[in-house]
């Protein structure tokens, strides 16, 4: 992480088997500041990009897909933060029930735009 990255957001994400899935999604990037970080932990899991209402469960029109291995640190920062959906798909795998996975999510929220939400 960046060294004036301060950490005020902790989410964790649990896939307690293959099937288990993240729908596709834009985080509201207006509401953080900087990136969002994640760390994977136990199994591997896929984490899939793809542009803005290009992405759904069931085809590849436009999807990157990218291995998340146990201990690997992703950032979404500018554009994929912004400009990009991303999900966590089913894994088609033998033995979907013993397959356990999770990440977790570091983020920093923009204090004036909650600030500015919580006064409206």
């Amino acid at each position: 992480l960046p060294h004036d990255f301060s950490v005020d957001q902790i989410v964790v994400n649990v896939y307690t088997s293959a099937s288990s899935y993240l729908l596709a999604h834009k985080d509201a990037c207006h509401l953080f500041d900087d990136g969002i970080y994640s760390v994977r932990l136990f199994n591997p899991r896929i984490l899939a990009f793809a542009p803005s209402k290009h992405m759904r469960m069931n085809t590849d029109r436009g999807v990157v897909r990218a291995l998340q291995s146990r201990g690997s640190v992703t950032a979404m920062t500018d554009f994929a933060k912004e400009e990009i959906q991303h999900c966590v798909p089913p894994m088609q795998i033998e033995n979907r029930r013993d397959y356990f996975s999770a990440s977790v999510v570091f983020r920093m929220a923009n204090k004036r735009a909650i600030k500015s939400a919580l006064t409206e």
